[in-house]
């Protein structure tokens, strides 16, 4: 009899030993801490430690420039294109796609380069262009007339506009330079023409010019006889 309460005593120590054994094993201990290494925190603190990790990658992903603007939007913006139209005396004119920020320069290179004809340095190659925005080339006689009418003194041009028509066949280089549209590369022209061919024969002949065309004489039309 004493030696079956005996191993009923052994019996429930063991039983007890392994429950309480099981028990110490707990992550969370019954002080309410967690384990994490060497350290321990609050259970209640544990999700917060967790979230922080995750919170930190998010942050990193969202970082910002120097001047505010967020990583991934100033990458958006230098990756965005613009249309310009590129006219004049270009190769190829029309209208281009390029990337942002892009200059002048890129744009005539897009058109197949300058012709011949142009006046280049009359064009600032070096501006930034903006969306939208029209690049014309001009041509050196377009060139030459603007600057021969810069120089015509104000007088002539009020005289010619007054009603004073100029001879084609009389005219001095300065006379003539004093019609719309014509510099001085065209006036040598009209005195070389009617040097040659004695002379014109009509008003309409001044369209035997090089560069004189519709546009032109229907401007001096009415300042121009013979």
């Amino acid at each position: 009899m004493r030696g079956r309460k005996t191993v009923v005593l052994l019996w429930v120590m063991l039983l007890l030993a392994v429950f309480l054994t099981g028990g110490c094993k707990r992550d969370e201990r019954e002080d309410g801490l967690v384990s994490v290494g060497e350290s321990d925190i609050p259970a209640d603190e544990d999700a917060q430690y967790t979230d922080s990790a995750g919170d930190g990658a998010e942050k990193r992903s969202g970082q910002k420039t120097s001047d505010g603007m967020p990583a991934d939007e100033e990458a958006a913006g230098e990756a965005a294109v613009i249309y310009v139209d590129v006219c004049g005396q270009v190769k190829k004119p029309g209208v281009y796609e390029l990337a942002g920020e892009s200059r002048v320069y890129e744009a005539i290179e897009k058109a197949g380069g300058m012709t011949k004809e142009a006046e280049g340095a009359s064009v600032n190659q070096a501006e930034r262009l903006t969306d939208g925005q029209q690049i014309y080339v001009p041509s050196k006689d377009e060139q030459e007339e603007v600057r021969g009418n810069a120089a015509v003194p104000a007088s002539k041009n009020e005289a010619a506009a007054a009603g004073g028509r100029v001879n084609l066949n009389s005219a001095s280089k300065e006379e003539l330079m004093t019609l719309s549209g014509i510099g001085e590369v065209k006036a040598d022209a009209v005195i070389r023409y009617r040097e040659e061919h004695g002379g014109f024969q009509s008003v309409e002949d001044i369209k035997k010019i090089e560069g004189i065309k519709d546009g032109v004489f229907n401007k001096i039309k009415d300042q121009i006889t013979i």
